[in-house]
């Protein structure tokens, strides 16, 4: 396909929501990139049960007369060659390439997720693509993508890697205002409250870290996800629940403020497809702790304190780490820093295109 040729249907529909998740990020960020490129056509479209969410496009992302309803006799008249779903939803036809992006495959994972919702997406992503096979798929990490090709060998030559983009908070971030300061020092952790990021191994950790330095604080920020009440109680009968704040609204400005002042973001999630807060946190100039196997190893690099997820012993060890060597973390930040310049949206649209172009 010619690249001038490209004119494509991307579906925004995780747009149609008051508040975004990380797919939502995605979706935003690279439609307003692609929707910049001088390079192809792009319009935006949503699905027809999110008629009455549509009003909260507005909030999101700009260009609102370049997004429309895709009825039947709007996409005939629009001549678009591809079809990019973003959000594990495909429209297809047999006239133009569909491409599909795959986040994650957690949803294959036992005890992670709620088993009705882990059923669900199975179910959805099994008819997907067996039945509508899309042309091209788009996996956010090399880890997602061995993931699929391990389940569905089929597509091997038709995924390629793209990886996020993380510049999206940088650029909201204001050089010239000084951070505001803490009280006390504290370890962050900012994702959903939920099972699979292992949220009660990192309290126990910190419980051991205090031991040494009461003078931190741990702050999490997320929303309830699966198995979230059973980590509030493990956090409130806590010895030291005085010490853990659980934060579940925050503004991106004051998570950009709760980035740029914590000591270190605390992320030792269990299963990852890409790992947003990760780059988000190094970009802030914030050092990193996580995981070290899947996305999180791919996605820090060696730009972060990797440790076993499983091991309570080698989370707090890794927490001490930075306590104890100043000199280390230092080196983390700058690294760190580097380390999220690579990953930028123009990059991520740029490769994108070429997945569209293939």
């Amino acid at each position: 396909m010619n690249l001038h040729s490209i004119n494509t249907l991307f579906d925004v529909s995780a747009l149609c929501s008051q508040n975004i998740s990380g797919v939502g990020v995605y979706v935003k960020n690279l439609y307003e990139e692609l929707s910049s490129s001088k390079e192809i056509h792009v319009k935006g479209v949503w699905k027809f049960n999110q008629a009455f969410k549509s009003r909260h496009l507005s909030k999101h992302i700009s260009g609102q007369s370049n997004i429309f309803f895709p009825s039947f006799s709007n996409i005939l008249n629009h001549k678009f060659n591809v079809f990019h779903g973003p959000d594990f939803n495909l429209y297809c036809g047999n006239k133009f390439k569909t491409v599909l992006t795959l986040h994650d495959f957690a949803f294959f994972e036992d005890n992670l997720l709620d088993v009705d919702f882990a059923k669900y997406y199975k179910e959805k992503v099994d008819f997907i693509l067996r039945k509508k096979t899309p042309d091209r798929i788009i996996t956010v990490s090399n880890f997602t993508k061995e993931k699929l090709i391990e389940k569905y060998p089929s597509f091997e030559k038709k995924v390629f890697t793209v990886h996020h983009g993380v510049n999206h908070l940088l650029s909201l971030s204001s050089k010239k205002e000084p951070k505001t300061t803490s009280n006390s020092p504290y370890f962050l952790f900012v994702g959903n409250i939920e099972r699979r990021k292992n949220i009660i191994a990192l309290v126990k950790a910190f419980q051991e870290v205090n031991k040494k330095h009461p003078e931190f604080k741990l702050k999490i920020i997320g929303k309830d996800g699966f198995d979230s009440n059973n980590i509030h109680k493990f956090i409130h009968q806590s010895k030291i629940k005085n010490k853990i704040d659980v934060i579940q609204n925050v503004n991106i400005y004051n998570l950009i403020q709760l980035y740029q002042n914590a000591f270190a973001l605390t992320y030792p999630s269990l299963y990852e497809g890409f790992g947003f807060p990760i780059l988000e946190a190094m970009s802030l100039g914030c050092p990193v702790i996580t995981s070290n196997f899947g996305a999180m190893k791919e996605i820090s690099g060696d730009c972060a304190v990797q440790v076993q997820p499983n091991d309570i012993e080698s989370i707090s060890s890794g927490m001490l780490s930075l306590i104890t060597n100043p000199s280390y973390r230092k080196n983390l930040i700058s690294n760190g820093y580097n380390r999220a310049q690579q990953f930028t949206w123009k990059k991520c649209a740029i490769e994108t295109i070429r997945a569209y172009q293939s």
